[in-house]
């Protein structure tokens, strides 16, 4: 790769490079049923909001927040958004999978074949660069779309709302300022 930006025609064109590719979209989906814990969505989306006004220029990324997404509308989301970073986070079931909600804030649970196959459908619209599953034992939901985007992210283990919030922080800053 290049690695010597100090000459001004090759700073221009990768500047023209960038504003002509377009702002890649960042979309944060959440979602908290009733009798779960409360997790921290407004901390975890504003650590990723003050890493893009940090340490990027407005015209490369866009945010996008879904709060309290319901299982039957994820896909739609997906497809009508088609992000470049898909940030997931909510409660896990280790053996029903991710906890989305239904029209009454029930949990509703999404296996990892069902998630596999909604970033499948995804990545046939638009290949996502990132997807990040914020949730406990994600692993396997991670592991399942690593076909279907460049890079996949999820949890072994089961870890404190806390290490979410640090987690989107640290990803996005050195993401961002690097």
């Amino acid at each position: 790769g290049i690695h010597y930006f100090n000459d001004q025609f090759i700073r221009q064109n990768v500047g023209q490079l960038l504003t002509t590719m377009g702002p890649k979209l960042i979309i944060f989906v959440c979602a908290n049923p009733d009798k779960k814990d409360e997790l921290s969505f407004g901390k975890e989306y504003r650590k990723i909001q003050d890493n893009l006004r940090k340490y990027s220029d407005p015209k490369n990324f866009d945010l996008d927040y879904q709060p309290c997404v319901m299982k039957n509308e994820f896909l739609d989301i997906l497809k009508t958004a088609k992000p470049d970073y898909l940030h997931i986070s909510m409660h896990s079931e280790k053996v029903n999978g991710l906890c989305f909600v239904n029209e009454k804030f029930e949990s509703v649970t999404m296996p990892v074949e069902e998630f596999a196959d909604n970033i499948k459908a995804l990545a046939d619209t638009k290949k996502p660069l990132v997807v990040i599953v914020s949730a406990c034992n994600s692993a396997n939901h991670a592991e399942s779309v690593k076909g279907f985007c460049t890079f996949a992210i999820g949890t072994k283990t089961v870890f404190p709302v806390k290490a979410g919030i640090t987690y989107a922080d640290k990803f996005y800053f050195t993401l961002l300022a690097s």
